[in-house]
């Protein structure tokens, strides 16, 4: 089976965006740009305008998707277009020979220019499809079938509560989404409770906790975090790569240039950031329980690695909060000890 591409003339940019930086590939990737996704990148030239309307460069998309092979001087703001440098695209078509039957089956309004000859036919094109994600590693089993609710009490939560003058129980707060996150703990094969436990911690349960040092999200991601997510968990750098990256991603996140690895933690980062309202931002941080899951998840991969004989469990929580250093042999290091006794029990 192959791929066919029908073709008209041209005649506008296919999209067009003001910039107050220099343009990253996220700024042009759809939906910002809604290009299809099974045109060839090749085909397109993407210019760089200044703000006196000088053309400051211009490039085949195909030399690069990922950074710009030119440094504009600093503006407050650019114009950047995207240009199909051949015809524009009509129509997609699947199958071993075109003929007119073809065309009227798949793309039926582009029948009477096909039949006028007026279109060009670029094809065949092998249809190639990334591989699926492989498995994670192999994990101790759990069961999620107990209770999940937690009654514990919360300074900073108490105190976010009554500033935000949120007329509800820090019991009905915490317990609001356990469903859900008992369903991405299912789904990723972790341990319900551990990740509720650690959620805790992080956050207390509040989705605007702002970190420190760049720090993300309920369980506040790091970048080193996100990188131990995407290094361990493949489905998870299956789901990422192709939003960060036009090609490459079959190579694996070790097969890839730090920059690039960069632009797919970038993307997981910002996808955790949230906003608006306390409930609005809740209802936010619980979509991204299976992100979180899939998280713990990858720090237990890199547990069974580094302790093959420590509880995996355990040993995932430790380094996630602690880092590796934490476990020498059968000692665990204070800061270790104790993240285990504040996410412990109800």
């Amino acid at each position: 089976m192959f791929y066919f591409l029908l073709l008209a003339p041209p005649s506008a940019p296919a999209c067009v965006l003001w910039l107050d930086h220099a343009p990253l590939v996220q700024d042009y990737r759809p939906p910002s740009c809604p290009l299809d996704l099974m045109l060839p990148w090749d085909w397109y030239d993407i210019r760089l305008i200044g703000w006196d309307g000088a053309l400051v460069c211009e490039w085949p998309a195909s030399t690069s998707l990922t950074f710009m092979p030119c440094l504009p001087v600093p503006s407050d703001y650019y114009r950047l277009e995207v240009w199909l440098n051949t015809n524009v695209y009509a129509c997609s078509l699947i199958g071993s020979q075109i003929n007119q039957d073809t065309v009227s089956s798949q793309c039926p309004a582009w029948l009477d220019e096909y039949q006028a000859g007026s279109l060009e036919i670029r094809g065949p094109y092998p249809i190639n499809p990334l591989p699926g994600p492989n498995n994670a590693c192999v994990l101790p089993q759990v069961n999620n079938s107990g209770p999940l609710a937690t009654y514990k009490q919360y300074i900073f939560l108490e105190n976010r509560l009554e500033w935000w003058g949120i007329d509800t129980t820090q019991e009905i707060w915490q317990n609001r989404y356990d469903d859900k996150l008992k369903g991405a703990a299912d789904s990723a094969g972790i341990p319900a409770s551990l990740l509720k436990g650690m959620l805790s911690v992080e956050s207390q349960f509040w989705p605007l906790w702002t970190g420190t040092t760049g720090e993300v999200g309920w369980l506040q991601v790091t970048w080193g975090g996100a990188d131990t997510a995407l290094r361990y968990d493949p489905e998870l750098y299956a789901a990422y790569c192709p939003r960060a990256l036009w090609s490459g991603c079959e190579n694996g996140y070790e097969g890839l240039d730090p920059h690039s690895q960069d632009l797919i933690k970038g993307v997981l980062m910002s996808d955790l950031v949230v906003t608006g309202t306390p409930y609005q931002a809740s209802d936010q941080a619980a979509d991204d329980l299976w992100i979180y899951a899939h998280i713990l998840r990858a720090y237990a991969c890199m547990a069974t690695v580094l302790y093959p004989d420590l509880d995996t469990w355990r040993s995932a929580a430790i380094i996630y909060n602690a880092g590796s250093a934490c476990i020498t042999g059968q000692i665990t290091c204070n800061q270790g000890i104790e993240y285990l006794a504040n996410i412990a029990g109800k």
